[in-house]
């Protein structure tokens, strides 16, 4: 079925490969990847008579080439589950995990694959076969002051990345965590007078168990969750949850909202989700651009006022806007109202990139710009927008679910587990019409 299967970064270097084929690859496998790649705007392309599907993650991209007429979704779904090992045994997917851990990821995929056959791609199945140690990465946990000078515990947001498998001197320093992440990736779309067109919010709870022994999970979530029918929903503030789809090893209890879990090692899915009904006053972030091209003697002006809705715990990284400008348009000129701030013209692609630092709730930033064109028409105005915004929001969920209780029994062992929880939000489209 597969011919040969590879990992390299995206300089085009080589990491790892594994070849089925009786006959020995080309030396420039790596290039001509690159290359094919570009040609083609899809994940799937054709070289030397066989079918190339990759998968990007992080500055990696893992490479599968098998015959014509083998299902590509079945390929997708391979890769995938590949790169969910890598990060299970490894702990990380990046460039560096898979060259310090190049012996335990020829173990992994031995494993999954037997002379390019696909086999068993479960953790849990694994696990028992593989010899090698993994290198581990120290998490370090963080003590902050809290109420009446109790310290809260916190870690880290890269905590859960090391792997189900530690090496024979880690085991004895090894805590038994859970660690539990709500994602919630919206999708919106504003008209020009700032009203919702169109929105979809969809989300996922993830789980990643480092516990002794066999534990069964029982997680409660907050009263103001529905799960079912729009028949089901009642009561003012309420959020219903529509379309959920559970993991096989999770149970609904009879006490509501609350789910018992066995488990799987490595990471998985617990459920996903949709967000049903109006959203409009849950959305996180309100944008207001206004441009001032009255003058056909002057440049064009474009104001930029960003809000952030959330709550004031509530915290967004990497916060960029993206405004595409008219073809004629030359350079900028910039007023930012904070520091943490800073604008970029990116003269090739013709747009105008606004990135902010860190945002928190309640806070907003304005900036004002300069658009210098080479010449002045009347239709510029329509060429500048739409505009996109993306960020990474924490502790804030559009439908403010909530997990109140995370219960882990074991009956063999007998310990105090570390339990994390952790709600992100993050733009899968989130655009303003001008």
């Amino acid at each position: 079925m597969i011919q040969y299967l590879f990992v390299i970064n995206s300089k085009g270097d080589l990491l790892l490969l594994k070849n089925y084929q009786r006959m020995p690859l080309a030396p420039d496998i790596a290039e001509s990847f690159m290359e094919n790649k570009n040609k083609v705007d899809i994940p799937v392309f054709k070289y030397n008579g066989l079918v190339h599907q990759y998968i990007k993650r992080e500055d990696l991209y893992f490479v599968a080439a098998v015959m014509e007429g083998i299902s590509e979704f079945l390929i997708v779904e391979f890769l995938q589950r590949l790169c969910q090992l890598c990060k299970d045994f490894c702990g990380v997917v990046n460039e560096l995990a898979v060259r310090q851990n190049l012996m335990l990821l020829h173990e992994v995929i031995d494993e999954v694959v037997d002379t390019g056959v696909i086999q068993q791609t479960a953790t849990e199945k694994i696990r028992p076969f593989i010899h090698s140690q993994p290198t581990v990465v120290p998490v370090k946990v963080i003590d902050q002051p809290g109420l009446f000078g109790v310290e809260k515990r916190v870690v880290s947001g890269s905590a859960a990345n090391k792997p189900v498998i530690l090496s024979r001197g880690d085991l004895e320093a090894r805590r038994n965590e859970v660690f539990l992440d709500v994602i919630e990736k919206i999708t919106a779309q504003f008209g020009s007078d700032g009203n919702l067109q169109r929105s979809d919010v969809r989300g996922e709870i993830q789980m990643k168990s480092f516990l002794t022994g066999s534990p069964v999970i029982h997680i409660a979530l907050s009263d103001n969750i529905v799960i079912g029918t729009e028949e089901q929903k009642t009561g003012y503030g309420t959020t219903l949850l529509e379309d959920c789809q559970f993991h096989d090893c999770v149970k609904r209890s009879e006490r509501k909202n609350t789910f018992i879990i066995s488990p799987p090692q490595g990471e998985f899915l617990v459920c996903s989700y949709q967000l049903s009904g109006e959203v409009m006053s849950q959305l996180p972030f309100r944008l207001q651009a206004i441009v001032e091209d009255y003058d056909t003697t002057r440049d064009i002006e474009l104001i930029l006022k960003l809000h952030c809705d959330a709550p004031a715990a509530a915290k967004a990284l990497a916060v960029t806007v993206t405004v595409p400008l008219p073809k004629c348009t030359t350079g900028i000129t910039q007023r930012l109202d904070s520091s943490g701030q800073m604008a970029e013209f990116q003269r090739e692609e013709k747009q105008l990139v606004w990135t902010i630092g860190e945002m928190f709730g309640g806070s907003k930033f304005l900036s004002q710009f300069k658009l210098l064109v080479s010449s002045r028409a009347n239709y510029q105005r329509m060429e500048v927008g739409p505009i996109a915004l993306s960020f990474e929001l924490s502790n804030y969920l559009s439908s403010h679910l909530k997990i109140n209780t995370v219960k882990v029994y074991e009956g063999s062992h007998t310990y105090v587990p570390y339990r994390w929880v952790r709600y992100v939000t993050l733009s899968n489209s989130y655009i303003f019409r001008t």
